[in-house]
């Protein structure tokens, strides 16, 4: 969740689409095969500044606007702080849930319920800690404590797994 809007958030989707999509092809995809994808940002500020709920972001021709690429991209940003004018109850529901906490019907009880739960879960809330910590920080961290990292960084595959290396010698210290 972005509680705050930094300036490269639409880099950043970027990054976690191009992150999808290696590991898709790691697995031995043919381009054919790639998956839809769903990049989703739950925002608790306008990142656009436009009062808008939810922004929807599809691969298009700039020349003719109609004319989608069917790339399988789908980008979603979600408002908390316009909720009170989304028109779909559920979304409307979650929304408000995610901008003052408070369930609004089953589905944000739900959700309400299984928060709590993970709270007092431990194991749980040190692995999401970790996953919060920003991914440039945990790699800048990486390459400091790594003189040779340049031979980590021969293609994606060794990018990520040096990253996840990254994350693992983070949590032991």
């Amino acid at each position: 969740m972005q509680t705050t809007i930094p300036d490269d958030l639409p880099r950043r989707m970027r990054y976690y689409q191009s992150m999808i999509d290696v590991d898709s092809l790691i697995s031995g995809c043919e381009y054919e095969t790639l998956k839809e994808s769903y990049i989703i940002f739950l925002c608790t500020k306008d990142p656009f500044g436009l009062n808008l709920p939810v922004y929807t972001f599809k691969t298009a021709c700039k020349e003719a606007k109609d004319f989608a690429l069917d790339d399988g991209v789908n980008k979603l940003f979600f408002n908390a702080s316009a909720f009170a004018t989304e028109k779909n109850l559920e979304i409307k529901g979650f929304l408000g849930y995610l901008c003052n906490g408070k369930p609004s019907d089953n589905f944000t009880e739900n959700i309400d319920l299984r928060v709590e739960r993970l709270k007092i879960n431990e194991v749980f809330r040190s692995d999401y800690m970790m996953d919060a910590l920003p991914q440039s920080f945990l790699l800048m961290k990486f390459l400091k404590s790594n003189k040779n990292h340049k031979r980590f960084f021969g293609n994606a595959i060794q990018l990520r797994e040096a990253f996840q290396q990254a994350q693992k010698r983070i949590a032991k210290q």
